[in-house]
């Protein structure tokens, strides 16, 4: 089954420092698991305490060095 719903489209947001950025950057809708991205004794940040943010830090934790997790509001 294939579900897509309004969300459905990637979409990273313009921030200051992006462009400089050296390190990798994905949306969580082309998230497969820690070691598809190389993730694996890397300090990561998570952008986002939605469920997929939730999920991602979750399963990184025993995997990833460092796991940060930072949100707008809340």
């Amino acid at each position: 089954m294939v579900s897509s719903g309004r969300h459905h489209q990637v979409w990273v947001p313009p921030f200051w420092g992006k462009d400089d950025f050296k390190g990798k950057m994905f949306h969580s809708g082309v998230y497969k698991y820690p070691e598809f991205h190389d993730l694996k004794d890397k300090v990561v940040a998570v952008i986002g305490s939605g469920n997929s943010g939730i999920d991602i830090s979750t399963e990184l934790g025993p995997v990833a060095k460092q796991v940060h997790m930072t949100t707008r509001r809340g």
